[in-house]
């Protein structure tokens, strides 16, 4: 067992924990691993160890690792977003939660639309405010 499916057993039996004890459903949280300090092949790693669910938090960084990874991941970006960042993470991000001005979701409703016109079909992308 490696270093990162080590510490993925470790986290999600605290998880695990946790929720026995709070009387909630496991089903009902879901690890968010940061991606920040590693490069697609650690996020390869994790996904073989059978974790999906990533976030980054630099637009270009997710645009970049998304098109690298192989493995069906699922990405979330959770950084502060520029107005001028938004097209890194369209068609790549399932989530933004860091959604702070109408400026900004604005800038994300039009880039979707035109990644549409462009490309057909685009899964809705969730925000947090």
């Amino acid at each position: 067992m490696n270093r990162i499916s080590e510490n993925l057993a470790r986290v999600n039996a605290r998880i695990d924990a946790a929720c026995s004890s709070a009387g909630r459903d496991r089903s009902s949280v879901r690890l968010l691993a940061a991606s920040k300090r590693t490069d697609a092949a650690g996020v390869e790693t994790a996904a073989a160890a059978g974790h999906l669910l990533f976030g980054e938090n630099r637009a270009q960084s997710l645009r970049d690792k998304a098109r690298e990874v192989r493995a069906p991941v699922e990405w979330h970006f959770i950084g502060h977003l520029q107005k001028n960042k938004v097209k890194y993470i369209v068609g790549c991000a399932s989530m933004v939660h860091s959604l702070d001005s109408l400026d900004l979701a604005q800038a994300l409703s039009s880039r979707l639309q035109l990644h549409r016109e462009r490309t057909g079909p685009l899964p809705d992308l969730d925000v947090l405010v």
